[in-house]
């Protein structure tokens, strides 16, 4: 294809009208790139691009549905003489929606939140140095064949851990990893509802928490309950995971070291404050003893 310049010089002598916002906007699009349009077949065929690119960008505003009722986009594509041509395909992010979704076991978040991925478009362009430095991280986490170690995550609110977890995860669901997404605050509600119902709701939660390829334990310490939660269903599902191998990534406010002294308060109350330190060797072996402070304004505001 000729260059920008060329492009808004042979706009200027033809009787095709476009601006070069439009050949910026459409012709860097991901979209077309790879189709290597001429100048001549840009100009032909470009309010079949411009519906294309503007579609998909009308779509992507949009949470777990497609712009178009039909689910379907039009699509510029070469056959094998090389000729363009314009057929119907499915609406790639609601598949891909759709693929992701069905990969969580458990998911606490909503579906506007399952377009998340781990690139520009969601995340933004303009991020903190720090923030940046963790989805290189997470980025070299996709890259990687077998993964063994999650990592601990900390910062203040509204820095970013649970979005960007939420793209890692959904990434991850792309690769048929199955997910429990678990806000432990939401976790620990949800086992007191379970007991008060006297059913098997939380045999249930917690068996697909500790069988999930890979398990984001969001927003831990922020949970407001008692000893038992600690003694029993946060100890069962870690031990059961760290003995298995099994993928754990953890975000919290605080640091590990604080809360190791806020695990150590709570337990030494009922003399059990010697299961803090099994609690913390847990989450130290699944994250390989290693945490990454996330910096950064609060973005919530």
């Amino acid at each position: 294809m000729k260059s920008l310049k060329d492009l808004v010089e042979t706009k200027k002598s033809s009787s095709f009208s476009f601006t070069s916002s439009d050949v910026v906007k459409y012709v860097d699009s991901p979209l077309i790139k790879d189709l290597k349009l001429s100048s001549k077949e840009f100009r032909q065929n470009f309010m079949i691009i411009k519906q294309m690119v503007d579609e998909y960008e009308k779509c992507n505003k949009l949470d777990d549905r497609c712009c178009n009722e039909s689910n379907y986009h039009i699509k510029l594509i070469r056959d094998q003489n090389n000729n363009l041509q314009i057929i119907s395909v499915p609406c790639e992010k609601l598949e891909r929606i759709l693929q992701v979704k069905s990969k969580y076991l458990i998911r606490n978040f909503s579906n506007k939140y399952l377009k998340v991925l781990l690139n520009p478009q969601s995340i933004g362009k303009l991020v903190s140095p720090t923030k940046a430095k963790l989805l290189d991280i997470y980025q070299k986490y996709l890259n990687e064949n077998e993964l063994k170690h999650g990592l601990y995550v900390y910062g203040t609110m509204g820095t970013g851990k649970t979005f960007t977890s939420i793209a890692l995860a959904n990434e991850l669901a792309l690769k048929n990893k199955t997910i429990a997404f678990i806000f432990v605050p939401d976790f620990t509600y949800e086992l007191k509802q379970g007991i008060s119902k006297g059913d098997s709701t939380n045999a249930n939660y917690i068996d697909k928490m500790r069988e999930a390829d890979v398990l984001f334990l969001d927003d831990l310490g922020a949970e407001s309950t008692n000893e038992w939660f600690y003694n029993e269903p946060l100890m069962i599902v870690l031990n059961y995971r760290m003995q298995n191998n099994k993928l754990t990534f953890i975000n919290s406010n605080i640091s590990m070291e604080q809360l190791s002294r806020k695990y150590a308060s709570i337990l030494k109350r009922t003399g059990n404050s010697f299961n803090a330190e099994r609690l913390m060797e847990r989450i130290k072996a699944l994250t390989n003893n290693t945490e990454f402070e996330l910096k950064g304004k609060d973005m919530r505001y």
